[in-house]
């Protein structure tokens, strides 16, 4: 047998693939037991490139055999990896996936389906359009959103406001904005000061530009956008010759978890004729728990929505969801022909996803979540999320009985902040350090309202109180404060 022929024998695919579920399952085993003291400290970058090239090389010149080349990279990934299933990671927020669904993501690879033609994927485009119409009983009971699943929160927000930008400035996709038929104004949006960053990054793409993306400012304790201000900001800045053509609300926003007045902006949207979008990247997957739903009163006004599955709904990244309200608006994004990719079939029109997506190639992204909702289902997927909301507001609680700590505003959803009483910022800048440093515990920090502060984001229904009582004995310790 030529080497050509041996690369694609299922042999090879076999020996590969029990390596990794048999390092993958040591992996996890290891990040379960309570008893071991874990250490994933941030190695340094560049001495981990070279080794990357050192390995490489070697490859190339055959001091690798095959199977122990593949044996070598899983072995110095998981050494060099975020320990996102580990119980102390309370960072960024990225799911802990469910493991058996993340295994979907090979199976992607190897079969290789192009989910933006219906005939280079069809039961992944067809799995879209059942889990589009599934989720979108959550946004409404009442209408029926359209949807689309795209790469990542980024890139659907960009998505969506480039359908705003089209719906509201007509032939801006042919011809460009033209300012003349805007009576000379630059278009405009309003949104929270917390936003997130996608947003100011999808106006300078639009050609609207950065600096038209208006700040509402936010209460000093729930972090919400102040409604009062709405009004005030909107005639101050069409009085200084911007054309506002949308308002975006956070459900919720990145920083705290905050989610705006949804409803009030909705209907302040209606009443100024504005596209109303709502950023749920992170808190979409709350929309499947009865208990969690009512924080999102109004996101049914929304004329797009964004939904991040690979946040709250336990499965890697990427997979988010851009929904719409109308159907027709989920075509208007982009208009461009293609026949040599999409044919005149009128009955697999609503299945050509690059139709509605940036992406020509597009991955098989809801294959993850097919996985998930096939066995923990949407009241499952609901219930682990109230586990991890009811976990946040309890570590809050507990922190807030501390003697030397503070929490900086009260959860809503599952993302706290808080900080050391009465210490500077470089303190808490200085015991972070140290904590990833160790590799024991993974936290992120955030700014509020200049005050530097330790950030969680409680993503594993595995993290529990003695985590978080753990996560301040270190700290306290760091700071030369009495351990708890």
């Amino acid at each position: 047998m030529n080497f050509t022929s041996d690369l694609y024998q299922p042999k090879r695919l076999e020996e590969v693939a029990s390596l990794l579920k048999n390092r993958l399952s040591e992996y996890l085993t290891l990040l379960h037991n309570k008893d071991c003291d874990i250490k994933f400290p941030i190695p340094n970058a560049k001495e981990l490139e070279e080794e990357i090239q050192h390995f490489l090389n070697d490859c190339e010149a055959k001091k690798y055999e095959w199977f122990h080349s593949q044996e070598w990279i899983i072995t110095h990934l998981l050494k060099n990896s975020r320990a996102l299933h580990s119980p102390n990671y309370i960072g960024h927020q990225v799911a802990a996936p469910i493991p058996f669904a993340a295994i979907w993501d090979g199976v992607s690879g190897v079969i290789n389906q192009g989910a933006a033609v219906y005939e280079m994927g069809p039961f992944v485009l067809a799995a879209e359009r059942a889990i589009v119409k599934r989720l979108s009983k959550y946004i409404s009971d009442s209408v029926e959103f359209e949807g689309v699943v795209t790469h990542g929160g980024t890139l659907a927000n960009l998505t969506a406001l480039l359908a705003a930008r089209n719906i509201k400035v007509e032939a801006s996709f042919s011809k460009g904005i033209n300012l003349d038929s805007l009576a000379g104004k630059k278009l405009a949006i309003l949104t929270s000061s917390e936003t997130h960053y996608s947003i100011s990054r999808a106006a300078a793409v639009l050609g609207i530009g950065q600096d038209q993306v208006i700040k509402i400012p936010v209460h000093k304790h729930n972090r919400k956008i102040v409604e009062e201000e709405l009004e005030k900001i909107y005639q101050q800045k069409t009085q200084e010759g911007l054309h506002i053509f949308a308002l975006i609300g956070s459900a919720c926003s990145t920083p705290t978890g905050a989610i705006d007045p949804l409803r009030s902006m909705g209907e302040f949207s209606q009443k100024h004729n504005l596209w109303f979008h709502v950023d749920a990247a992170h808190g979409g997957g709350l929309l499947l728990s009865s208990q969690l739903r009512p924080l999102f009163d109004g996101i049914e006004l929304a004329d797009s929505i964004v939904w991040d599955a690979h946040k709250m709904m336990f499965v890697p990244a990427l997979c988010t969801f851009v929904f719409y309200k109308n159907k027709a608006h989920s075509f208007q994004a982009f208009s461009q022909e293609a026949p040599y990719l999409f044919g005149d079939n009128e009955q697999l029109y609503d299945y050509e996803s690059g139709l509605r997506t940036f992406e020509c190639t597009k991955g098989s992204l809801v294959l993850p979540l097919l996985s998930v909702l096939s066995t923990v289902g949407e009241k499952g997927i609901g219930e682990l999320n109230e586990l991890l909301v009811a976990n946040t507001k309890e570590f809050a609680r507990i922190i807030s009985e501390t003697e030397d700590f503070e929490v900086y505003h009260q959860p809503e959803v599952n993302i706290l902040v808080f900080g050391l009483k009465d210490q500077q910022n470089v303190i808490h800048d200085r015991i972070r350090a140290e904590l990833l440093n160790e590799g024991t515990f993974y936290i992120t920090s955030t700014l509020i309202d200049g005050r530097r502060g330790f950030r969680l984001t409680v993503m594993n229904p595995l993290t529990t109180t003695d985590n978080l009582k753990q996560l301040l004995k270190r700290i306290s310790y760091g700071s030369n404060l009495p351990t708890l």
